[in-house]
């Protein structure tokens, strides 16, 4: 178990000692922290500290944020969004803190029910978890082996919420191109292509990375299904096409130097298709299984 933050720059630091204060000292009614988490880039040491990007004239400076997941004593969701509330107001008005505070905050018996689920965020914060503060009077649950029809029961729903999601952000994608926004149409198609990614690897194996990188999201669907692979990196075309849609995250919705035509949205548009409807069927199968 991690408790130290050395790693992090001082200013940093001090904001996330002042931000845990204000957490600590803050209650509703009869609800406070037990448990305070540092998770995310500043747990895992690749956060980002004023990265000044110029393009052109312009510049544009990007900052991780600072995630922190509290746990509470138990599950009363009304008084735990009351408590989250206070603090979100506390941290917003102290002039001491710059940065952008993401909080998180759960009750120990749900935070204990996904983690025996093995659900991905919950595992992800505690396999990269920094604690801040304990007061000793819970303990996280391991991962425990699922009858097999909860898991498929896990497997749907996992599937109900990210694929519907993708083929929303794959219609909207279409309608920009149509409309001749094909920059915004490019980022669109990448949010489709990232989301039917993921649920295939929540379907197939009930994790997915914390990333927005597609080489790494594809790496990992093509290592566990050769089907998978549309995109042929050994082929100049193909490859060019998936930088492009790779680089559409940010670049496309940021970057003045980003360019992308009708034909190559079109080009995308097959291949994201085809991934759609292979991603589908490995799912279905999967499921029904």
């Amino acid at each position: 178990m991690k408790t130290d933050i050395s790693h992090i720059p001082k200013h940093k630091r001090e904001e996330i000692e002042k931000v845990v204060s204000i957490i600590q000292s803050t209650q509703y009614k009869d609800m406070w922290a037990e448990m305070v988490i540092l998770y995310g880039s500043y747990a895992r040491w690749d956060f980002v500290v004023r990265d000044v990007v110029r393009e052109g004239w312009n510049t544009r400076v990007y900052e991780s944020d600072i995630d922190i997941f509290v746990v509470t004593k138990k599950p009363t969701q009304e008084k735990n969004i009351r408590l989250a509330r206070e603090i979100e107001q506390k941290i917003r008005s102290n002039t001491e803190i710059e940065s952008h505070f993401n909080i998180i905050m759960e009750d120990i018996f749900h935070v204990n029910k996904m983690l025996k689920e093995s659900r991905y965020l919950y595992v992800d914060i505690k396999s990269e978890w920094v604690l801040l503060y304990d007061s000793k009077k819970y303990t996280l649950a391991e991962s425990e082996e699922l009858p097999k029809e909860y898991r498929k029961k896990i497997q749907q729903e996992d599937f109900d919420l990210w694929f519907p999601d993708a083929d929303v952000f794959f219609n909207i994608s279409q309608n920009m191109y149509k409309q001749w926004d094909y920059k915004i149409g490019a980022f669109q198609m990448h949010q489709a292509t990232e989301r039917y990614i993921t649920a295939y690897l929540l379907v197939k194996t009930g994790y997915k990375p914390k990333t927005h990188d597609l080489e790494i999201l594809y790496e990992k669907v093509t290592e566990l299904e050769s089907s998978l692979y549309i995109f042929d990196m050994t082929d100049k075309e193909d490859k060019y096409h998936f930088e492009l849609l790779k680089k559409a995250y940010i670049e496309a919705r940021y970057s003045k130097e980003y360019s992308v035509t009708w034909d190559e949205l079109l080009f995308l548009s097959d291949k994201i298709l085809s991934l759609k409807n292979i991603i589908q069927n490995l799912c279905q199968q999967e499921i029904g299984n």
